[in-house]
């Protein structure tokens, strides 16, 4: 049974990409307008909702046995504390997502190709962080490159979009030749456990992951639901400038709030997500008595600082008096896309709060880590 919920966790938007895209083809051929991408749009939804069953049980697994294998000749699987927060990860933020693009990428050209993306790309990226030997994280990574190179290229009829697949498939190819999903902070939590071998700044590091998924999601998608409110409604194609963004809150509360606390949260502001995991590494850090690692942790927190400063304008944005000519014609964003960020917002806001609530995620990833390590 923990095999066949591993197996599922996996397996389940993996099998689902191909139907999502047959289904939302249904009667394509004959005529182009008689695609059903609604089929392929709440299939997704319902298929991400589903895979949380096989993530629970998965998870429970975990934390009675340590950790879930599974094998299929050369492709062999692993589910432990460390791709149990990959797993975690992905699933939030691509729900997310998923919800979010139900307006967003209504009426597109191609969407059903969109969704059958997406999932793979999910089911792609928990099989990447369960890869259990170096050719198998190589081939995940491969698969990973060329379903996210496809979403990043989705409107492949405009320069700017094909521009950045292009880079994107460039970065990728670097990226697999040299296997390093550079992240400074987690870097550091991870370096602190490597170095004298305790757990604390390894969890911190999991935890950072976790967050970061959620606050550059939320930024994402934050931003996102205010391009389709101030161009996309209306019939512009044009791209979202700052300037256009003054005022937003005024008209468009929730995404402003999520914006804001997306960015504040990146910036390390207590006493959001994005705080706490980074003052997690940094105790981890001073607790070593180690004057190298204290000097880095300094640095590090000295840099979270400054980048608040790169933030502030865009939140100072959102609040100003005067609203601008897009903010003031723009159109309302749709419930789907509010319900992901009121979720994704509450989330940063709570685990800040309270990051003893991660707890049951991060601690075994972090011990699982260290056991590797005295492996």
């Amino acid at each position: 049974m923990n095999a066949t919920a591993f197996l599922w966790l996996v397996g389940l938007p993996l099998l689902a990409s191909p139907v999502v895209y047959v289904l939302g083809r249904l009667g394509a051929n004959q005529d182009p307008e008689a695609r059903c991408p609604a089929l392929a749009r709440w299939l997704t939804v319902l298929t991400l909702l589903a895979t949380w069953i096989p993530f629970a049980l998965a998870a429970q697994a975990v934390a009675e046995k340590g950790k879930v294998t599974f094998n299929i000749e050369a492709i062999g699987l692993t589910l432990d504390g460390v791709s149990l927060v990959l797993a975690a990860t992905v699933l939030a933020v691509g729900t997310g997502v998923a919800l979010h693009s139900v307006t967003y990428m209504a009426g597109e050209v191609g969407e059903e190709k969109y969704y059958a993306m997406l999932l793979a790309m999910i089911g792609v990226m928990i099989g990447l962080g369960c890869a259990n030997g170096l050719f198998n994280l190589w081939v995940w990574f491969e698969a990973m490159s060329v379903s996210s190179y496809l979403l990043v290229a989705f409107y492949r009829e405009q320069p700017a979009s094909l521009e950045a697949g292009m880079k994107y498939l460039v970065q990728s190819a670097l990226g697999s030749a040299l296997v390093l999903s550079h992240v400074g902070y987690m870097l550091l939590g991870l370096g602190i456990s490597f170095q004298v071998g305790q757990s604390a700044g390894a969890q911190g590091a999991f935890f950072h992951l976790f967050n970061h998924g959620l606050m550059k999601g939320l930024a994402f998608l934050a931003a996102g639901a205010l391009l389709y409110a101030l161009h996309l409604a209306v019939g512009s194609q044009a791209p979202l400038m700052i300037q256009e963004l003054n005022g937003a809150a005024k008209r468009y509360p929730m995404p402003a709030l999520a914006l804001s606390v997306a960015v504040l949260a990146l910036g390390g502001l207590p006493p959001l997500a994005g705080f706490m995991s980074k003052w997690q590494i940094f105790v981890a850090g001073f607790t070593t008595h180690n004057a190298l690692i204290a000097s880095l942790v300094i640095f590090a927190a000295l840099n979270s600082v400054l980048s608040l400063a790169y933030y502030a304008p865009l939140v100072n944005a959102v609040y100003r008096k005067e609203p601008s000519a897009a903010v003031t014609r723009g159109a309302v964003v749709p419930d789907s896309m509010v319900l992901p960020l009121t979720v994704l917002t509450a989330l940063i806001v709570v685990l800040g709060l309270w990051p003893s609530l991660l707890n049951w995620l991060t601690e075994p990833a972090g011990a699982a880590l260290v056991a590797a390590l005295r492996g």
